[in-house]
């Protein structure tokens, strides 16, 4: 059994193309906690297009889930280090506090 410590490891053993720009409906969130990343995996056929994208997320972070949002073309995640979600735009680093500790009291 093989076992990879991160998922960077893993996309780059297979040699695809990283990007840093956000990209169309056509993708599945991966998070990698150890490095504190969220990134977006295209899930097109095409070998020459498919990609792999950052999402533009405040560093540090502790992300532990992730879903996207269509509609608002936005992704929400949960920070487990601060307990908290947050709501970050695709393609701008507009990240907002949808909950946290303190904020229902």
């Amino acid at each position: 059994m093989i076992e990879c410590k991160s998922l960077l490891f893993i996309f780059l053993t297979f040699q695809i193309f990283f990007a840093s720009e956000a990209q169309d409906d056509t993708f599945a969130l991966a998070v990698d906690f150890n490095h504190g990343k969220i990134y977006q995996i295209s899930t097109n056929d095409n070998p020459v297009t498919k990609q792999v994208s950052a999402v533009d997320i405040p560093q540090p972070a502790d992300p532990l889930a992730a879903a996207y949002i269509p509609g608002t073309h936005s992704v929400v995640w949960s920070d487990y280090m601060d307990d908290q979600i947050l709501r970050t735009q695709l393609n701008s680093n507009k990240t907002e506090i949808v909950y946290s500790p303190g904020m229902c009291a």
